[in-house]
């Protein structure tokens, strides 16, 4: 990272009056987590014509009939083998999507702090300044995606093999692969999900307290699907993220569940709060540095 910067006093320079200035916030997008899905999905469903040999080499153990040499066994570890090759392929397919959600937020970055306060932060926002942070989310984005994919071929064995030795029919073999993929469908569009959220989260943070801003105000999608809205899907829900609304909350004190898109299904943004307080001599960089780096490698559950 090149060093922390105060956006207040920037803006205070250019003739910004306000006292406290919210900026817009940046919430993640749709069409990001569907390409992220995708990516997924690529990999742990395996196809139609490997899951059709299975069911033949299936069928063949059940009636003592050796119509491959290398068996079912052979036909599980080759499902395996090429689920790690399309993993492989998709990791350029991950670090790819990673870079372009975090060109796309440093855009959207740059265009709020304009559009707010009419300052150019632009030739303070480096690509670089994330390298360190992309690849964490690179190398959790990888490891989710394998363990997905481990999990369908397990369910895929154990459902074959548990049916051959019932004697089950074809029609059976082929309900428990459907099923397999299916459930690893889902799994792919939750995890999706919950990623590119964690992600804008990480990018939230990272931008703000790189630049100086210790507040942000809370705020959530306002639909049905808030935790806690009377009314809506969760209205039990606790702790109730719709009665923060609008509620001011410090980097440095995060509430009991986590900041902003932090805590499970959570899809609330972080938006910045840039307060004109007096100037303040600067925090050393390589200090700011090593926290936001540490914060940030805490959130995949790693230490620095």
């Amino acid at each position: 990272m090149r060093g922390t910067y105060s956006l207040a006093a920037l803006a205070k320079r250019g003739g910004h009056k306000r006292a406290r200035t919210a900026l817009s916030p940046i919430a993640s997008r749709k069409s990001d987590r569907e390409a992220l899905r995708r990516i997924i999905v690529s990999v742990v469903d395996g196809g139609a014509d490997e899951r059709e040999r299975l069911l033949r080499l299936a069928n063949a153990a059940q009636v003592g009939i050796t119509q491959d040499d290398i068996g079912l066994d052979g036909g599980i570890r080759d499902f395996r083998a090429s689920q790690q090759s399309r993993l492989g392929r998709a990791t350029l397919a991950i670090q790819g999507w990673v870079n372009k959600v975090a060109s796309r937020f440093d855009l959207r970055w740059v265009q709020a702090v304009k559009s707010a306060l009419g300052v150019d932060i632009s030739p303070l926002v480096h690509a670089g300044d994330l390298q360190t942070v992309l690849g964490l989310v690179t190398q959790k984005l990888t490891t989710h995606i394998s363990g997905l994919a481990s999990d369908v071929a397990n369910r895929i064995e154990a459902g074959l093999i548990d049916l051959i030795t019932k004697g089950a029919s074809t029609k059976a073999k082929a309900a428990v692969m459907v099923e397999a993929v299916a459930k690893a469908r889902r799994a792919a569009e939750a995890t999706a999900k919950r990623e590119t959220e964690t992600f804008n989260a990480v990018l939230n943070q990272f931008r703000q307290t790189q630049a100086g801003i210790t507040q942000y105000e809370w705020w959530t999608r306002q639909d049905e699907r808030v935790r806690g809205r009377p009314g809506g899907l969760y209205p039990k829900a606790r702790p109730s993220h719709w009665a923060r609304q609008g509620r001011i909350f410090s980097w440095s004190t995060p509430p009991e569940d986590g900041h902003p898109g932090e805590a499970h299904g959570c899809r609330c943004v972080a938006r910045p709060v840039v307060t004109m307080a007096p100037a303040k001599p600067m925090p050393d960089p390589n200090r700011a540095r090593l926290a936001g780096l540490r914060a940030v490698a805490g959130e995949f559950g790693l230490s620095l």
